[in-house]
């Protein structure tokens, strides 16, 4: 099983660091009968990163990102906090941010509010997610949001 370089920046030191990972996971592969619980985990995670540095994932977050800013938006949100795909919204009260949510549920968006601010739901899309889906996913929001009101 070898994963294309692609994806990744020609940067000698990310290249280096990426062939030894993938030599390690192979030979850990092998091995994997043999493997610790947190060996196993650190196998995972070099698999993770090794998928999403060949899927040029990172490279599209910034893309989305700004996509769900701007398309996210309807007047009942005060404020939108947000870091990549992690966003938070903001409602008037959080009696009203908890039909939100439970309106977002019902309508196939799974989310919820902070248990520290209550009056916020978070948004927290898998960084894979396509975007179509993210289209859909946005649409959903803004009827549940509508819904609610």
């Amino acid at each position: 099983m070898f994963v294309s370089f692609s994806g990744v920046s020609r940067d000698n030191t990310a290249v280096a660091l990426l062939f030894f990972f993938k030599i390690k996971f192979l030979l850990r592969s092998i091995l994997i009968k043999n493997l610790s619980n947190s060996d196993k985990k650190l196998e995972v995670w070099f698999s993770v990163q090794l998928i999403l540095m060949s899927a040029d994932t990172i490279d599209e977050v910034k893309m989305k990102e700004t996509y769900l800013v701007e398309t996210l938006t309807h007047p009942a949100i005060i404020n939108k906090q947000y870091k990549g795909l992690w966003m938070s919204l903001q409602f008037e009260t959080p009696e009203i941010t908890k039909i939100i949510a439970a309106n977002c549920v019902s309508n196939g968006v799974i989310t919820d509010w902070f248990l520290f601010a209550e009056d916020r739901i978070r948004i927290a899309p898998p960084l894979s997610i396509t975007m179509e889906e993210l289209a859909i996913a946005v649409q959903k929001i803004k009827e549940s949001i509508n819904d609610s009101l």
